[in-house]
């Protein structure tokens, strides 16, 4: 027993040291990192492309907000009614030909006008005041001036319609 525990000791002394392999790099990547970096780059760019589309999409509706803001503080500055209201109702038409086809909308006016404004905006936040300033008030010779539910309803229409 004595001799075969010397020859194990001799062939351990003969064994030479383990030699670990070296540390584990990142490059180069395994094709499932390759192929998880394509998806992501795709989906971002995807996301990006319809991103500025709808920006660019709605820049009409960005317009008209500046353009009834400036409205309003012109008719805080000057009380004038009758153009407030003018002014409101041009700038939806604007608006409405922008986006719908022109034969579909150009020849709209009074009943048929407010009908089109309350149809294309769900849920629209209207009152039957802002709707009778847009549709007949303005043809009056004396134009009724309680204008305040007005610019709101405009605010919206133009955030919210639907093409």
């Amino acid at each position: 027993m004595a001799g075969t525990t010397m020859e194990y000791q001799n062939l351990l002394d003969q064994l030479k040291s383990n030699h670990l392999p070296g540390p584990v790099g990142v490059w180069p990547l395994a094709y499932g990192w390759w192929i998880a970096a394509i998806v992501l780059l795709t989906l971002l760019s995807v996301i990006i492309f319809y991103g500025i589309k709808g920006w660019r999409k709605n820049r009409y509706r960005r317009k008209a907000l500046r353009q009834a803001k400036q409205f309003f503080s012109l008719y805080r500055r000057d009380n004038n009614a009758k153009a407030f209201i003018l002014s409101c109702n041009c700038l939806l038409k604007q608006v409405v030909l922008s986006a719908f086809p022109r034969t579909q909308v150009a020849q709209l006016y009074g009943s048929d006008w407010t009908d089109f404004l309350k149809s294309h905006c769900s849920p629209c936040q209207y009152t039957e005041k802002a709707v009778y300033l847009l549709g007949e008030n303005h043809y009056r010779a004396s134009p009724d001036n309680r204008t305040g539910s007005l610019y709101p309803f405009i605010c919206h229409w133009i955030k919210k319609h639907h093409v």
